[in-house]
């Protein structure tokens, strides 16, 4: 199930027709969220993100800086979350498949 389908069940983020054409999209949101990219390389936040344009004083550009530093701190802790996450379902699975085995050994 996908995660905004687990979301809609708790708490209706969007209408119900909405949702169909969300539905409909889903395959197109599942990958990009795949595919999205989660961190910048040097040269992006050299030049796209500290340009001077956008930022042109050294206040503004350490400001920016902080900005990002913290959105990348973010993103890391929910990754961490969903590692944990994942972590847990092996070792549930792992139990699981264990005491399927000791099950077959008792028959």
């Amino acid at each position: 199930m996908n995660e905004l389908a687990k979301i809609s069940k708790v708490h209706p983020l969007v209408k119900k027709n909405r949702q169909q054409q969300l539905a409909k999209l889903q395959p197109q949101l599942d990958e990009g969220l795949v595919k999205r990219q989660y961190w910048r390389t040097p040269t992006e936040a050299r030049f796209s993100v500290l340009n001077d344009a956008s930022f042109p004083t050294n206040a503004s550009k350490y400001w920016q800086a902080v900005r990002e530093q913290s959105t990348h701190y973010e993103e890391l802790i929910r990754l961490s979350f969903g590692h944990r996450r994942n972590e847990i379902k092996i070792k549930r699975i792992k139990h699981k498949l264990k005491n399927l085995e000791s099950d077959d050994q008792l028959v």
